[in-house]
């Protein structure tokens, strides 16, 4: 299992793959700049279903 976030700007950021058990992930990392980032998530090689996807990293709202 391999996974990767690219940021707006092209740049590859670090992220972490946690093993929740019975064959679940979970993706971590902290993003460093605002707008749509792409996250890849591979196994053997290829792409899991719906990989790649992207989401929208906005300001935080007051209360965080």
């Amino acid at each position: 299992m391999s996974a990767y976030v690219t940021s707006p700007t092209g740049r590859l950021e670090n992220c972490e793959i946690v093993d929740l058990d019975n064959c679940n992930y979970s993706i971590k990392f902290v993003p460093k700049e605002m707008g749509v980032h792409t996250v890849s998530v591979k196994h053997k090689e290829m792409h899991i279903p719906g990989s790649p996807f992207e989401f929208t990293v906005g300001p935080l709202q007051g209360g965080g």
